[in-house]
């Protein structure tokens, strides 16, 4: 167990302090001055899909240093992060990233207010808006979860017609980035900024 969480740690720290910290500063800043040339919308969004890997390999890195700890302590936590990257949709992504968040939210919010309502996209919306709010309280983040909870329903759609193939595995991923950065530049629009 002390090996294992010492293995976790490391990968942490090199997530957390190396492409984190040093890689993903440096590539935004670079692309800053590049994206600052195109139209505000695309710049926009070019920043936010390079915020959002940011926040990953920063969140996984600080989630693997506390669940190493946790190993060598002789304590086993849940696991935040389920290879999110490779999330053929919307939906399939919200059940990898930050899980620990999600399911409490899928059991506590979602699951309860379905049973209510019979509407499982009114427990959709309510749940997207806890962990929006959980962020911060804003009218961005109410925003928020509108938006990726419109996400999430064309998601439901696209999966009815489109089969899994190539295209999910390449395409999926490239989609769920879009759909994700897409939304800072889309509520600037409406003058709702981050």
């Amino acid at each position: 167990m002390v090996g294992l969480g010492f293995e976790r740690v490391l990968l942490g720290l090199i997530l957390y302090y190396v492409i984190s910290g040093t890689g993903m500063s440096m590539m935004i800043a670079t692309a800053g001055n590049h994206l600052s040339a195109l139209p505000r919308f695309l710049e926009l969004w070019g920043m936010s899909a390079l915020s959002w890997v940011h926040l990953f390999f920063a969140f996984a890195g600080s989630s693997h240093i506390a669940l190493g700890i946790s190993l060598m302590s002789g304590l086993v936590l849940e696991e935040n992060f389920n290879r999110p990257w490779m999330a053929r949709n919307l939906l399939d992504f919200w059940t990898r990233w930050h899980m620990t968040l999600t399911r409490w939210v899928q059991d506590y919010v979602y699951q309860p207010v379905v049973g209510l309502t019979r509407k499982p996209v009114i427990g959709l919306l309510l749940a997207m808006l806890v962990i929006g709010l959980w962020h911060a309280f804003s009218l961005y983040y109410v925003l928020w979860a509108v938006w990726q909870s419109l996400g999430i329903v064309l998601s439901r759609q696209l999966k009815v017609r489109l089969p899994d193939g190539r295209f999910a595995q390449i395409g999926g991923p490239l989609a769920v980035l879009a759909w994700l950065s897409a939304a800072r530049p889309a509520l600037d629009l409406i003058g709702v900024t981050f």
